[in-house]
């Protein structure tokens, strides 16, 4: 028989879903969230079962659940990065505040107080009824019914909790209210508000059946003409404001706006419900499931190319275990059009500055995997862990997550304290950071935690100010084609003496200890091939060119000599520098084209060219050089048409070897 709804008291809860009136859309400020009181849980199975007896029958004692609503707190680091890698190889996000309590304040991270602040808080998330949880303390707070927001079962169960309903996305919503006898009924084109005691139609669908619960959508009607519109960044995304859609993008300061490709994108309603897609290579994205309410849309640095974590304070380093993320706040429709782009800013410890950069590296690594194979080169290792960080200068790829299962990685805890230590620069960063942190105490508070996430990739950019999107690349594919290199190697033990080599000699070294012919021929493939593809990718619309066409400012971005760090332009050898940086190049090209005010006059009465990309990486790969004169001897043993040993012996002279 048709069910008479009764009237609720919601004088006792009436906190809402969506918030107090505000902004369409904005992301939170980097600050820590501010909760209120707890909410009235319309998705509970006992909410929603008392919403499906007020409108069908049979009446049920409980609808099968179809979601836990379920909490985790790590004990410590170690169980914090197992948490956090089970759940993103399932592409479960997590939360770091409780889901079903009022946001008073935004932002872009919660502790929960009765937690020390030094310690991993309490991670909150929705798992399947069968879910196999990690050897983590977990609760299960609640079971769920996770219907369509567009279900009449859904709109009865927020009505009977007290909570706000958004029925933008209901044909007849200005038509239909709580106030209606016939409510939720009413949203029903043959159903009036005024009618009284009527059923909805009937039961929709079975519970427990194999489309539950998705069987209970009412999909609002699509919108009038075409379906498909094109947003200002180029995407093809449905006209209907209710399908979350959009596109990412990051500010390259060269070619302007470009896409972010491949972003893991969560979108979230104001509870507990979520979809997982992704953007496409041109940064757009879009779900098919209509929304309602408050939506959140987080942006994940993850991919299975990279995975990208910053540190912007040395402190609560265990907030920076989780992967990067950037979230977006809709209180209502439109969904259909959300455009983020990432632009860089000066400020060390800004989110908007290691979102940049993160953008620009997951860009860059698909570019460089794209020359390399244009190279026929061995490309980087998948899933690279990448690690962001304010330290004042340089990058490193110590490949450390890659050989994770290596014992040799942290023998004696030499390599954890000290070679990371050097591959991040901290002890120059320490002197002049605002935290007034002493060296021992930075490499104190930062070793359990680059222990625990070693990074495969470190980019510092403390040293970096505004710098152009170009020379960045440059320093990025530098540091990819290191860990394409150890992907060619092969040779974990290689990659670990030239770690310690690097931590021994805080950096390079003057090229005469131990070790330094390894570090040379790893070097030099870099500092070759970064302005390689940094020109192949930016050309004339490089950041030192001045005119639209000159082979002059192209060889400024492609010939560096001895240079023991990038320079944007050609300078004078620095002293001490013993690093052939340009030596590979002046395998590559033509000496002769060079024009005269950037060539090496000791390249004068020489002729080397003719070599490729690929016979480079593989000079610095057979064999596994630790000299350079192994590398002259691989090269020795590909001579070009036309170039002779003599001419290759000439020319290794000329850098100093």
């Amino acid at each position: 028989m048709p069910k008479e709804i009764p009237d609720i008291d919601t004088s006792q809860s009436n906190i809402s879903l969506t918030g107090e009136p505000g902004l369409r859309s904005f992301a939170p400020p980097d600050q820590q969230m501010v909760l209120g009181q707890k909410i009235n849980n319309p998705y509970s199975v006992a909410n929603m079962t008392a919403a499906w007896n007020n409108l069908y029958d049979p009446d049920y004692v409980a609808l099968p659940a179809t979601d836990l609503y379920v909490r985790f707190l790590p004990a410590n680091l170690e169980e914090l990065k197992l948490l956090f890698d089970y759940m993103d190889s399932l592409d479960i996000d997590l939360d770091d505040y409780p889901l079903d309590y009022e946001i008073i304040q935004e932002g872009t991270w919660y502790h929960d107080p009765s937690i020390p602040e030094d310690q991993p808080t309490w991670y909150y998330t929705v798992v399947k009824p069968d879910f196999v949880f990690p050897p983590v303390q977990y609760e299960i707070l609640e079971d769920l019914v996770l219907t369509p927001y567009y279900a009449l079962l859904t709109a009865e169960a927020f009505r009977i909790t007290g909570n706000e309903y958004d029925d933008s996305g209901w044909e007849r919503g200005a038509e239909c209210h709580p106030e209606c006898p016939s409510y939720p009924c009413c949203y029903l084109p043959e159903i009036e508000c005024w009618d009284d005691n009527r059923s909805c139609n009937g039961v929709p669908c079975v519970p427990g059946s194999p489309t539950w619960p998705d069987c209970l959508e009412d999909p609002p009607p699509p919108p009038s003409g075409d379906p498909w519109v094109t947003t200002e960044c180029g995407c093809k995304v449905s006209s209907n404001p209710l399908l979350p859609s959009g596109c990412v993008q990051v500010e390259d300061t060269q070619l302007g706006p470009e896409g972010v490709r491949n972003l893991k994108v969560v979108v979230k309603d104001g509870l507990f419900k979520r979809i997982v897609t992704e953007t496409d290579e041109n940064g757009c994205w879009h779900v098919s499931k209509a929304h309602g309410g408050r939506v959140k849309i987080k942006l994940k640095f993850k991919n299975d190319k990279i995975k990208a974590r910053a540190i912007r304070k040395w402190g609560k380093l265990w907030q920076y275990g989780e992967i990067l993320k950037h979230k977006v706040i809709l209180q209502s429709p439109p969904y259909n059009n959300i455009h983020v782009l990432f632009g860089n800013d000066p400020d060390l410890e800004s989110k908007e500055r290691a979102l940049w950069y993160a953008a620009t590296a997951n860009n860059a690594i698909f570019e460089f995997n794209a020359f390399a194979q244009a190279d026929y080169l061995t490309e980087t290792p998948e899933t690279i862990d990448l690690l962001i960080t304010k330290a004042a200068s340089g990058g490193a790829a110590p490949m450390f997550d890659e050989m994770s299962a290596d014992p040799m990685i942290f023998a004696g805890g030499t390599l954890g304290l000290i070679g990371l230590g050097a591959v991040l620069s901290i002890w120059g960063t320490a002197q002049d950071d605002p935290e007034q942190f002493s060296a021992g105490a930075l490499l104190a508070i930062l070793a359990p935690y680059l222990v625990t996430w070693a990074p495969d990739v470190v980019i510092n950019h403390g040293g970096h100010g505004l710098r152009p999107s170009d020379q960045i690349k440059n320093i990025m594919y530098h540091e990819y084609a290191h860990s394409a290199h150890w992907n060619a190697l092969n040779d974990n033990n290689y990659w670990i003496a030239n770690a310690f080599y690097i931590a021994e000699n805080m950096g390079y070294g003057d090229g005469t200890a131990n070790g330094a012919g390894r570090c040379g021929a790893i070097e030099m493939w870099g500092y070759h091939i970064g302005p390689t593809y940094a020109d192949a990718k930016y050309g004339i619309n490089h950041s030192n060119a001045t005119s639209s066409s000159s082979p002059v400012l192209k060889e400024r971005t492609r010939h560096i000599y001895k240079l023991e760090s990038y320079q944007p332009s050609p300078a004078p050898t620095p002293e001490g520098a013993w690093i052939p940086a340009g030596l590979f190049r002046d395998c590559v090209d033509d000496n002769s084209l060079n024009p005269p005010n950037f060539s090496d006059p000791a390249e004068v009465g020489f002729d080397v060219k003719g070599y490729s990309n690929m016979d480079c990486l593989n000079a610095v790969v057979s064999g596994k050089p630790t000299s350079l004169q192994q590398v002259k001897n691989n090269l020795n043993n590909i001579l070009p048409a036309g170039v002779t040993s003599s001419d290759l012996d000439l020319l290794f002279e000329s850098y100093g070897f």
